[in-house]
């Protein structure tokens, strides 16, 4: 028996031993990394203080701060960032479903701040401004150079204060001014809907936001009760926003159970699989998706499932090409109000085709600019319809245009 016997402990001896080394490993790079990390931060420390103590002019050691981080995850990719708690306050703000301010959706075009749409039942709609209308003066003061976060800064406020917009409108010879008291202003998904024709609907979508597959879907009923039996959906310069809204959108058109987007990342917890859920749907229904360069992040997610499923038709151009899926940092990790948009995976299709287009050893502006040059026709995935909605909230660098406020 105890020749039997034998081979049994040596057999545990080699696990033991095999086990103690692994573990012995993982120790060592545990506090290589430690130790890395040590040094690093010291290093950086030293040259902050070096800075604030000898540099020719007095600085702001959290405005260095700041900047350090922005230039740490500037290294990383294009999507990971850094928000101050004012930033933060406000992305939260533009998916929330309101906002205070004037109500329009603006465009700063050679310096000249353009009124692209005003939105339905707003203050802005109440004075009477009208698209094509250009805000030269904001309480007296020039608008004319102005920057997109200016915009919004000197347009939005608390609910009942007032802000005085001096016009000048396309056939009115004379400037004129206006008076605008600040409310609250829905944040839609659905920028408008309607027939093209007997059978034929088209519904607009900007972003995906909380109340997005909600609006989708009294948009759907209305149009079907006027005869819609096939759909065109214009995702064209739709930057994206929240994950779960796109695979609510997705499964309105797919049947339930069906894959809509996997993520893979380098730890356990980022490797899911989202699926078409139940409830009301439209998957009997001829579909078309639009896309163009600006098409980004929960749109390409839509697209991506719809096409892997043979569910419709891609057209329009190739889209921007965002893969990267953001985790979102805030408190406890961060006691500021400050927060970190963090790169934690990768989306894939439901066929498993990787979507993020090349940014290695690119600039951002290279990156953005990329979508310009490489827009062909649509019907591809892969970085042709990428995808990247975040398990948090965004709205992507990839759109600055048609902003609301």
């Amino acid at each position: 028996m105890s020749t039997l016997k034998k081979p049994k402990y040596a057999i545990l001896l080699v696990f033991v031993a095999v086990g103690s080394f692994l573990l012995g490993s993982t120790a060592d790079r545990t506090i290589h990394a430690a130790d890395n990390i040590f040094s690093s931060t010291r290093l950086l420390m030293g040259v902050l203080n070096l800075v604030n103590d000898n540099y020719v002019e007095e600085v702001q050691p959290g405005e260095l701060i700041y900047a350090a981080i922005d230039g740490m995850l500037e290294v990383l990719d294009p999507h990971s960032s850094f928000l101050s708690k004012e930033s933060f306050a406000e992305m939260g703000e533009r998916f929330s479903g309101k906002f205070y301010g004037i109500g329009i959706e603006f465009d700063v075009l050679d310096g000249f701040l353009y009124v692209i749409s005003v939105i339905d039942e707003s203050p802005s709609e109440a004075v009477g401004l009208q698209s094509g209308d250009r805000i030269v003066r904001i309480d007296g003061e020039s608008a004319i150079g102005i920057k997109h976060d200016e915009v919004r800064q000197r347009l939005r406020g608390e609910k009942g204060t007032r802000v005085d917009v001096t016009i000048e409108r396309p056939g009115v010879e004379e400037r004129f001014d206006v008076t605008i008291t600040r409310d609250s202003i829905p944040i839609r998904s659905v920028r408008t809907s309607f027939m093209l024709e007997d059978q034929t609907g088209y519904i607009q979508l900007i972003r995906f936001a909380k109340t997005t597959s909600r609006e989708l879907e009294t948009a759907l009923d209305r149009l079907q009760q006027a005869g819609m039996e096939r759909l065109v959906l214009d995702l064209r310069g739709n930057s994206g926003g929240y994950l779960d809204q796109a695979v609510e959108v997705s499964s309105k058109f797919i049947p339930e159970g069906h894959v809509i987007v996997k993520t893979m990342g380098r730890n356990r917890g980022s490797n899911q699989t989202f699926k078409s859920i139940s409830g009301v749907n439209h998957r009997e229904m001829p579909l078309v998706i639009l896309l163009d360069h600006r098409s980004a992040s929960a749109s390409e997610i839509v697209a991506g499932a719809v096409q892997d499923w043979d569910r419709g038709v891609i057209a329009g151009t190739r889209s921007f090409g965002k893969g990267l899926v953001q985790t979102l940092f805030a408190e406890p990790h961060l006691t500021d109000g400050s927060a970190l948009k963090l790169t934690t995976a990768r989306y894939y299709t439901p066929s498993g085709r990787m979507i993020q287009r090349d940014y290695k050893n690119k600039s951002f502006q290279e990156y953005v600019e990329g979508s310009f040059s490489e827009a062909g026709e649509a019907g591809e995935t892969g970085h042709e319809t990428g995808s990247g909605a975040e398990s948090g909230t965004d709205e992507d660098r990839a759109d600055e245009a048609d902003e609301a406020d």
